[in-house]
């Protein structure tokens, strides 16, 4: 009973048998009236031809004849009769309770079986049929009483008591092999019904269990199907969650092992170059060639800041996927912040016959950190610097909708494949057109952009715009109060 297919087989077929029990009980204790009106009618009908007649054979025979009367339609109704005068006497002199079956003309000796009829009870009976023009039932089961007043010529009333076999209507009873087996046909119905129901009900699940193996594991592909399926309830949705888990897991895993294999990339390529950089210092140490060992130390100096650079993005990138920013946060001046990163971009894009320009700025106050959201933007618009052709400018937007803050940051770049936007914010992600890192760049400053702006409840994205270069666009939601302490 570890199974739950069994259990819930077993809780299923035990509710089966058990409806069926009660309806069988429910079918045998509210069945028709066993003496329905049209048989009440035509045994009425009998039962006065019979009285007649045996008043009859008592006016002309007296006791023999109609005890020999009696005895005839015994044979034939396999039931027993009694006749009584206005007095109570009975008139037949047949033995109450009916005569033992050794006796000669009587009916077969199953006639009496079950019979409780007492003097007492049909003198009861016969007092309730005087004056009545109707016959009295009582069903005693397996025999019906029938008493019936009648009288005759001189105005002489005697009452006829009839005790017949209890009538029978429909089909009979099956035999009870018949009813075994019957009893067994149902059993092996209802257990198909229920395998199948509960076969349709744990299905899911087992795949589940088995796609859960697999992802344990390490299969990482193990998925349910269930999104490939018509079924829709609930263990169907638990299968596509599963999936949609094991998905979003795979992808994360694999940008897991991606962005390891990127971090050792980008590591070795400052760290052959330091080792070059040493081993030119130390050959023209020896031959004393000044200038060419400060350009040795100049190179190493470069590449020590490159590798200090990338060391410390990807601990901001790793704290921030973390969560582990805790910096305090307040009420900003967004616009404020904008126009000093503005200002700073384009001091430095000068040097490259590049500018920034603010196109529209709206003021907007945002709830957040000052150092996640200056790096967050600084590194949107300094990689829109870098791509920006000579002699081009970069634009800036920032609007203030309902809701939202919206800030554009625009180049005149080539613009990236459609397909790379979405990517755009993954580490070390580069398009090779556009953006190789001959830019000098690692990867990783969009990404913090990215997870900066997402730990503020806000949202990036990247579009080609239409009249060429790239647009980045960063949703923030604007401040309500001021926040808690």
């Amino acid at each position: 009973m570890k199974s739950l297919f069994w259990k819930i087989f077993l809780w299923f077929w035990g509710a089966m048998i058990v409806i069926a029990l009660a309806l069988y009980g429910i079918v045998l204790t509210t069945r028709p009236d066993p003496l329905p009106a049209p048989w009440r009618e035509t045994a009425e009908a009998v039962v006065s031809s019979y009285s007649r007649a045996a008043i009859r054979e008592w006016n002309s025979g007296g006791q023999v004849g109609l005890s020999k009367y009696l005895q005839e339609i015994e044979r034939r109704t396999r039931g027993h009769f009694w006749l009584y005068d206005a007095g109570g006497r009975e008139l037949s002199g047949h033995p109450i309770p009916p005569r033992r079956p050794d006796l000669p003309l009587l009916p077969p000796p199953e006639f009496g079986k079950g019979l409780v009829e007492t003097p007492r009870e049909l003198q009861r009976l016969r007092q309730r049929a005087v004056g009545r023009r109707n016959a009295v039932f009582v069903l005693k089961r397996p025999r019906v009483l029938i008493a019936f007043e009648a009288q005759n010529a001189a105005g002489e009333k005697y009452q006829l008591i009839a005790s017949l076999p209890e009538p029978r209507f429909g089909r009979l009873a099956a035999d009870p092999r018949q009813q075994f087996w019957g009893g067994l046909a149902v059993l092996g119905l209802s257990a198909l019904v229920c395998y199948g129901l509960v076969r349709y009900l744990t299905s899911p699940l087992i795949g589940l269990r088995e796609a859960t193996q697999k992802l344990a594991s390490g299969d990482l592909s193990a998925r349910t199907g269930a999104g490939a399926k018509k079924r829709r309830d609930e263990v169907a949705d638990l299968g596509r969650d599963f999936d949609a888990m094991a998905e979003r897991m795979e992808i994360l895993l694999s940008s897991q092992r991606r962005l390891l294999g990127d971090v050792s990339h980008e590591l070795r390529s400052p760290l052959t170059r330091l080792s070059m950089a040493l081993a030119l210092a130390r050959r023209h140490a020896s031959s004393g060639d000044e200038a060419e060992i400060e350009a040795a130390f100049e190179r190493i100096g470069r590449e020590k800041e490159r590798l200090n650079d990338l060391i410390g993005q990807l601990l901001d990138l790793v704290r921030l996927e973390s969560g582990e920013f805790s910096d305090a946060r307040e009420i900003l001046d967004l616009e404020k912040l904008v126009e000093e990163i503005a200002a700073d971009a384009d001091f430095e894009a000068r040097e490259g016959e590049r500018e920034v320009v603010i196109v529209r700025s709206d003021a907007c106050r945002v709830v957040g950190s000052h150092e996640l959201l200056r790096s967050a933007i600084e590194n949107v618009v300094r990689n829109a610097v870098a791509y920006t052709p000579p002699q081009t400018i970069v634009e800036i937007t920032l609007e203030a909708q309902r809701e939202y803050s919206l800030l554009r940051v625009r180049d005149r770049g080539e613009g990236v494949p459609p397909e790379s936007l979405t990517k755009l914010f993954e580490p070390f992600y580069r398009v090779a057109e556009a953006r190789d890192r001959h830019s000098g760049g690692v990867g990783l400053g969009l990404a913090i952009s990215a997870r900066a702006v997402a730990s503020h409840g806000g949202s990036i994205a990247a579009q080609n715009a239409a009249e060429g270069g790239l647009e980045i666009e960063i949703r923030l939601p604007l401040a309500r109060s001021e926040p808690e302490a």
